[in-house]
């Protein structure tokens, strides 16, 4: 399993979503073979997707904290909410994350055993339908307004 070996310390909470936003270490990148994303939802190119219940799923080990690395999106309501993600990490219950565009990261776990397998299921619950889901709103991307690039999981370095 290749890691992206991008080492980098991000901090920064989102208080209108009650979000808090923490990245140490690699990013596991969502083009890793162990990554499943549910079929027929995804551009598996880009990682990208604006479909309500399309889902990915990995299993992990060795790292104590999980985050969602999202790739950002360009919109004229950055504080907006557009979509609620859902992830469960371990069997925990579910969280709803209401994304703007503003999300890149995303803190999903932290304190777990680096020593135990654990399963990070996310996946889009909800999207504004009046936004474009399938074009951009400039005409200039290929991602369309109402989405989510999932760029990987920030992970312990040797997380695997």
């Amino acid at each position: 399993m290749k890691m992206m070996k991008t080492t980098f310390v991000f901090s920064v909470v989102l208080a209108l979503l009650h979000v808090s936003v923490v990245v140490c270490g690699s990013v596991l990148p969502s083009r890793d073979p162990n990554f499943f994303f549910s079929p027929l939802n995804w551009d598996t190119k880009s990682y990208t997707s604006s479909n309500p219940g399309a889902y990915f799923k990995v299993n992990i080990t060795g790292t104590s904290h999980v985050s969602l690395v999202l790739s950002p999106l360009a919109s004229d309501q950055p504080s907006t909410p557009y979509m609620t993600l859902r992830y469960s990490v371990c069997n925990a219950p579910y969280v709803d994350v209401n994304l703007t565009v503003m999300n890149t990261t995303i803190t999903m776990a932290t304190g777990l055993n680096p020593s135990s397998y654990c399963q990070v299921i996310v996946y889009i619950k909800n999207s504004l339908q009046q936004l474009n889901r399938w074009y951009s709103s400039d005409g200039k991307s290929s991602i369309p307004t109402c989405s989510v690039s999932v760029g990987g999981l920030g992970v312990d370095d040797g997380a695997k």
